[in-house]
Order: C-alpha cells, then sequence, then structure tokens
C-alpha cells in the first residue's frame, strides 16, 4: 500500500512538501484552513504562500503520502500511513 515512511522524510524532497509534511505528522488530520493557519505559524522563511500551499497538497496527494477524507460534507486531509507489514 503507498504511504510515506518516515524514511521518505529524510531523502531530497522538495522544502515546500517537507514542510507540509512534518504539519502533518505533528497534526495528523487537518482540513485547507487548519493547514493554512498552521502555515502561517511557521517562521517566515520556511512560510508557503496559499498556491503553494494548494499545489504541494495536490502533488502529495498524487504521491498517495496524504489523502483526502470526505466526512459529513467536510474535507479533511491526512497522512497516508504505511502498513509496517511486509
Amino acid at each position: 500500500m503507498p504511504g510515506v515512511s518516515t524514511f521518505d522524510l529524510l531523502g531530497d524532497m522538495p522544502s515546500a512538501q517537507r514542510t507540509l509534511m512534518r504539519l502533518f505528522l505533528r497534526r495528523i488530520e487537518m482540513n485547507m484552513a487548519e493547514l493554512e493557519a498552521a502555515v502561517a505559524e511557521l517562521p517566515e522563511e520556511r512560510r508557503l504562500s496559499r498556491e503553494e500551499i494548494h499545489d504541494t497538497l495536490a502533488i502529495l496527494l498524487e504521491k498517495s503520502w496524504v489523502r483526502k477524507v470526505e466526512q459529513d460534507g467536510k474535507t479533511r486531509y491526512t497522512v497516508q500511513q504505511q502498513s509496517s507489514k511486509s
């Protein structure tokens, strides 16, 4: 099953992807407003624009590192954790 392991975060991941993944690993699940607020709390040099957040999230969804969860008509995003079973 696709997903992300903590080892994936140690590689040559682009900084925008690394920034969002670190936020997801800390907060596990967020909606878009929570994600944008979490990015706004970062030090200025690590902040992403709204467009960068959306573009980077699309890449992480495509890579299956983050998944979209629809619940009660609301969209949330969460880390797609990799099973430790082989």
